[in-house]
C-alpha cells in the first residue's frame, strides 16, 4: 500500500501542472460525476487572510466535545499530505487517499491539484457520515473550491493583503472576493474590521439574506499563545454560541485546541509559526516582544511570490538572522535577500536550525518564521515527498 500511496501522492502533486485555476464550475462538474458529495453534511465555511485553520482547529474541537461526528478540510499541510482531510481529529488514512484519487481520475475530469483534494475530502467526509464539515478557503472565497458548498455558517477571520495577483490589491477587491462565500440565510460571522470592509460585508449580508454577527474577543482560557488568537477564538466562540453548543463545551474546546505550528514552542526556546505574509509577522512579532530572552535569532525562509522585503522588515530585529530555504519549487532563493547586520545562509531547513541551536545560550530565542512549509520541513522526521511545483508557476 505504501507504494501505491507514494504514486498517488506522485499523480497529485503532478496536477500542480495545470496551475490555478479560480472558478467553480470544474468542481461543480466533478461533486455532479459523484452524486454532490457536499450536500451530505452541514457545513461551516471559513474565510480570511490568516487565522482561518486556527478557527476551524477551534470550531472542530468544540464540535467533537460536542458529541458530532466532524470533518476538516485544511491547507496546506505540515508534515503529512493526508493533514489535509481529517474526520474526528484522525487523518486519512493512506488507502482512502489512494482509492478516492482513483476513483477522481478515472472520471477524467480535467481538474487542478486543489479542485480534486477538494473534492476528495467532500467524498472521504460523506463516507465517514460527519455530522459537519468545517472547511477552510484555498485562497480567497468566490472562485475557492470549496465555495461550491451551501454553508450553514460563514465566518472572515480578517482582511488582509495576500494572493494580491489573484484577489486584487486593495481591501475593497480583497473583501468583495473572502465575502462572496456568504450564502443565502446563512450566519455570517466576523469580528470587529476596518469601515471599508465592513461595508461590503454587510451589503452582501443584506443581498444575501443572512445574518450578521460581530465576534467579541475571548478573555478565556485558549490553549493557543498570542493574543490574535483571543480574536481568532472569539469567532470560533460565537460559531459554538449559534450551533447552540454549551457554553462549558466552548470553553472546554478552545481550552484544549491543538494546532501544531502556530506559534508553537516546540522546545523551551525554539518558537515556530507559520506567518507567511507581512499581516501575520506582524501579529507574531507582537508575541514575541511579550516573550523574555536574552538574543534572539531568527530562521526564516519564505516563497518567492510573498512580500518578503516586508515580511523581513516586520520582524522583530535579529541578533542573528539565518535565511534558508523551504523544500518546495516556490521557495525564494535566500542569496537574493538583502542582508543587514549578523546574518547567515543555510539553504537546508534542519541544517538550519541544528546551527541556530548550537550558537544559542540558555536564555535565547530561536525564531522560525516565514513560510507554513518551511515549519513543516522543521517537523518532519523524513520528508513524505517533496512538495514541488513546476517553475513555470
Amino acid at each position: 500500500m505504501l507504494a501505491e500511496y507514494e504514486e498517488t501522492l506522485e499523480y497529485l502533486y503532478g496536477l500542480h501542472r495545470m496551475g490555478i485555476k479560480p472558478g467553480l464550475e470544474h468542481t461543480e462538474k466533478g461533486c455532479r460525476a459523484f452524486n454532490h458529495p457536499e450536500k451530505s453534511f452541514r457545513v461551516v465555511h471559513i474565510a480570511g487572510t490568516n487565522g482561518k485553520g486556527s478557527v476551524a482547529a477551534m470550531v472542530t474541537t468544540m464540535l467533537r466535545k460536542a458529541g458530532y461526528n466532524v470533518g476538516l478540510f485544511t491547507s496546506p499541510h505540515l508534515i503529512t499530505f493526508r493533514e489535509r482531510i481529517q474526520v474526528n481529529g484522525r487523518i486519512i488514512p493512506k488507502q482512502e487517499v489512494v482509492h478516492s484519487a482513483n476513483l477522481i481520475q478515472t472520471k477524467d475530469l480535467g481538474l487542478t491539484f486543489f479542485e480534486t483534494i477538494t473534492l476528495m475530502a467532500f467524498m472521504y467526509f460523506r463516507q465517514e457520515e460527519v455530522d459537519f464539515a468545517v472547511l477552510e478557503t484555498g485562497m480567497g472565497g468566490r472562485l475557492d473550491s470549496t465555495n461550491v458548498t451551501q454553508s450553514e455558517i460563514c465566518a472572515i477571520t480578517n482582511i488582509d493583503f495576500d494572493h494580491t495577483e489573484f484577489l486584487g490589491d486593495s481591501i475593497k477587491e480583497i473583501t468583495t472576493e473572502k465575502a462572496a462565500i456568504i450564502k443565502k440565510n446563512s450566519t455570517v460571522i466576523v469580528p470587529s474590521l476596518g469601515k471599508k470592509a465592513m461595508d461590503i460585508i454587510e451589503e452582501r449580508v443584506h443581498e444575501m439574506g443572512a445574518s450578521l454577527i460581530v465576534a467579541d474577543m475571548y478573555n478565556g482560557n485558549v490553549s493557543l499563545l498570542g493574543q490574535f488568537q483571543k480574536e481568532n477564538a472569539g469567532i470560533a466562540f460565537a460559531i459554538g454560541k449559534h450551533l447552540k453548543v454549551k457554553e462549558e463545551v466552548i470553553k472546554e474546546g478552545l481550552a484544549t485546541t491543538f494546532w501544531p505550528g502556530r506559534c508553537e514552542y516546540i522546545t523551551e526556546n525554539v518558537l515556530m509559526d507559520c506567518a507567511h505574509n507581512v499581516a501575520g509577522i506582524r501579529a507574531l512579532t507582537k508575541f514575541v516582544k511579550t516573550q523574555q530572552y536574552d538574543r534572539l535569532i531568527i530562521i526564516f525562509g519564505v516563497q518567492f511570490n510573498k512580500n518578503y522585503k516586508a515580511m523581513i522588515k516586520a520582524l522583530p530585529k535579529p541578533d542573528v538572522l539565518v535565511l534558508t530555504k523551504p523544500r518546495i519549487q516556490k521557495a525564494l532563493d535566500p542569496y537574493f535577500i538583502e542582508k543587514e547586520g549578523e546574518c547567515k545562509i543555510i539553504e537546508d531547513p534542519k541544517e538550519a536550525l541544528t546551527y541556530a541551536q548550537s550558537i544559542a545560550g540558555a536564555h535565547d530565542l530561536i525564531l522560525v518564521a516565514g513560510s507554513c512549509y518551511l515549519v513543516g520541513n522543521m517537523l518532519e522526521p523524513e520528508p513524505e515527498i517533496t512538495f514541488m511545483l513546476p517553475k513555470a508557476m
